[in-house]
This record gives C-alpha cells, structure tokens and sequence, in this order.
C-alpha cells in the first residue's frame, strides 16, 4: 500500500543554487515565518487546520558540499490528512529523528544518512534541472525510501525517539529546544496536531525569548492569539527557560512541581521588580495600619 504522505525536498548541487526537486507546492504557506525561521538553521513549522496537516522542517545537514565548500543542507515540506495514520506516523519518523538530531548537535544524524543515500549529486542536479510534477514526484518516493529506512532500522534497533511524553499541558506555551522536558511536550503536541488536534507546534531559530514573540508584531508570526481549541507549542534555543513557560499570564502553570521550575527563573528582569515594588507596597500598607490603629 502506498504511503499517503506528501513530501517535497529541496537541496542543491555542487554548482546548481536551492530550489525543490521537480515543480514546488503550490502554496508556499511557510513564508509567514521567514522573520522568525532561518531557512540555514534548523527550525520547523508544525500546523493543523480542518483536519488536514502540514510541516516545514529546515537545517537538516548533507555530507555534500558546494563548490566553495559550504555544508549543503535539505528542506522537507510535508503534508497529510488526519485520516491518514501512515502519513502521520511516517512524518513522526522524521520529526523525532530531526528533534534528536538538533539537540544533540549531530552534524550528520539517520535522517541525513539516509537522504544522502537517496539524494547523490547526479541525481540533485537531474531533478533540479526540471520544473515539473514528475521531477518532483520521483523525488518524493526516493524521500519516501529514506524514511521508510529509517523507520525500519528505528524498528530494528527498538529505539523510539518519542518519550512518551503525555500532554497534559494547556494550549499555549514556550520552552528551550535543549531541554527534554519541553522538547517530549514539543513531539507529544506535534503528534497531536497530526491526529488532527488544532494549532501549530513550532520551532524558531531566530526568536529567543517571549517577549520577542509577544511584544515584537514585526516577526509576523500568524495568529500569536489562540483562537478557542487551538494550541501553540514554541521551542527556542533559550537555556534560560525554565520548564514549559506559559505564553500569556492566564495560562497557569503545566507541569507538576517535579518538572516545572520555579516561576521567579521565568520572569524577565524587569517583571521581577514589578514584582518586588508590588511585595513592598503592600508591606508598607500593612505596617501603616499597625501603627496607625495600634
């Protein structure tokens, strides 16, 4: 049975520039995020709308190099239906190896392993020569190849990237990519979006902190308020962030004590001294009764 997910791959040659392989889809939807992803660095886009799903997934390494020796990289866009499990978990394969990958600094993991074993440099410069579905769809099953490689020696090895992480948590939050906690919530809510959950989990390699997200509209990241059954889910390169940090100050906390950090790490410097002049504004009106009424 063929695999129902839909993937485009985009890389480049020795001398051939970046582009996809065959035609491109027809709606670069990821662009929203140009401000807030860089396209050289790892970084990712998980969004589920109407029961239908897509990803964006960037910086993944190539063992080829350009003709000035620069590290040549892949770009995979994917998209499914939440009908559609094989999709969903072929595209969890990817996910959990990219995650894996990215956190421990692996300059080439198993999922660049196996698009190199698909995607040689005969084969880059034939598909990137042609602007067309045919190009495009070979180069889908040859990603479709890798991943079910990957899949298999996963399988064989019994090492599932996955935590088992169960989401307990509201819909929106932050956390570091470096962190486990954060990062098993990140895959847990990224699964949950391709079973058809609502919201986006998301990866940004050019956003560090909160404020950035909330306090800075020109990063032009769609929709930051969660609409009513929606979620979002940020990781940041921010060994700061403490836990799961909640983005808006209705949230309430999401973890329990054993893995939420203390929420004095969170808070920004300067919420920190509201914080402290509000503590001793009260004490002052407490000690003012005492003497006055005693």
């Amino acid at each position: 049975m063929d695999n129902p997910l839909r993937i485009w791959v985009q890389t480049r040659g020795y001398e051939v520039d970046y582009g996809f392989l065959g035609s491109a889809p027809e709606e670069l939807w990821w662009r929203v995020y140009n401000r807030a992803i860089d396209s050289a660095r790892p970084g990712a886009a998980v969004v589920s709308k109407n029961d239908s799903w897509r990803i964006y997934l960037t910086g993944i390494p190539s063992s080829r190099r350009d003709r000035v020796n620069t590290e040549i990289r892949y770009t995979l866009v994917l998209s499914g239906d939440a009908s559609e499990p094989a999709a969903a978990d072929s595209a969890m394969v990817i996910l959990e190896n990219w995650l894996t990958a990215v956190d421990g600094n692996t300059p080439m993991g198993p999922l660049s392993t196996v698009l190199d074993e698909q995607f040689g440099e005969e084969t880059v410069v034939s598909l990137r020569s042609r602007d067309d579905e045919e190009a495009a769809a070979e180069a889908a099953r040859r990603a479709l190849d890798a991943v079910g490689r990957l899949a298999a020696d996963q399988a064989t090895d019994g090492d599932a990237t996955g935590s088992g992480y169960r989401n307990s948590d509201p819909s929106g939050w932050i956390g570091d990519l470096h962190r486990a906690v954060p990062r098993a919530a990140w895959l847990a809510r990224a699964a949950e979006l391709l079973g058809g959950r609502p919201g986006r989990a998301l990866v940004l390699n050019l956003v560090e902190s909160r404020e950035d997200l909330l306090d800075q509209p020109d990063l032009e990241i769609p929709d930051l308020e969660i609409p009513d059954g929606d979620s979002l889910a940020i990781l940041l390169p921010n060994p700061s962030l403490r836990g799961l940090v909640p983005l808006y100050p209705k949230v309430a906390p999401m973890l329990s004590p054993s893995h939420q950090d203390r929420l004095w790490d969170n808070l920004s410097r300067q919420q920190k001294i509201l914080a402290l002049v509000g503590i001793a504004a009260v004490l002052g009106v407490i000690v003012w009764i005492v003497f006055t009424f005693t």
